[in-house]
């Protein structure tokens, strides 16, 4: 089993849309903290294995709030990051994830260096084959993965017929979305 799950709100997602996008960084809201409160309680009903997170401030404080009580696995995969268009898509060096996310392996991720730069759709589409590939050789029963609205659409608009995700529409905040390989 996969389970899909877009962040809780962070603070971009209330800014008022004429600077919407020039928050660097964005950390969660109060309402997206309450959010992976609540999404604590749903998967704490799930036997998870593993949690992929993408590599951002406000998918590794949802992972963190939502996994609490939880003795799972909890990794940070760089692939699965939001689509890179926008200033409050980028990333912290990976030494200061390391330092504020200690329950976090932060090891796949290659570079320390912070991500920022505009990413065209051939390369958005290749982290998705290069993500189902080593989604394919996860050796799990259940894997939770804590991503973003732009990742998980283009995701599942690719893949979502082969994890058997009948709805690909886009995810609210700590919307879980099932799907399951064959």
């Amino acid at each position: 089993n996969i389970f899909f799950v877009r962040h809780a709100e962070g603070i971009h997602n209330i800014i008022q849309e004429n600077n919407k996008f020039k928050y660097k960084i964005a950390p969660l809201s109060q309402k997206g903290r309450d959010q992976a409160k609540q999404l604590n309680k749903e998967l704490l009903k799930l036997d998870i294995d593993i949690v992929l997170i993408s590599p951002t401030t406000r998918t590794l404080q949802t992972s963190i709030i939502a996994c609490n009580n939880i003795d799972v696995e909890l990794i940070a995969y760089p692939a699965i990051r939001e689509v890179l268009h926008n200033p409050c898509d980028y990333r912290k060096f990976k030494s200061i994830l390391q330092n504020n996310f200690i329950s976090v392996d932060f090891s796949l991720i290659l570079h320390n260096d912070p991500l920022k730069l505009y990413e065209e759709d051939d390369l958005i589409y290749k982290r998705c084959d290069d993500f189902y590939e080593y989604l394919q050789n996860l050796n799990y029963k259940n894997v939770v993965v804590i991503s973003h609205n732009g990742f998980i659409y283009r995701f599942l608009k690719k893949y979502g017929d082969k994890l058997n995700i009948v709805d690909k529409s886009r995810l609210k905040n700590c919307e879980i979305r099932k799907g399951f390989l064959i």
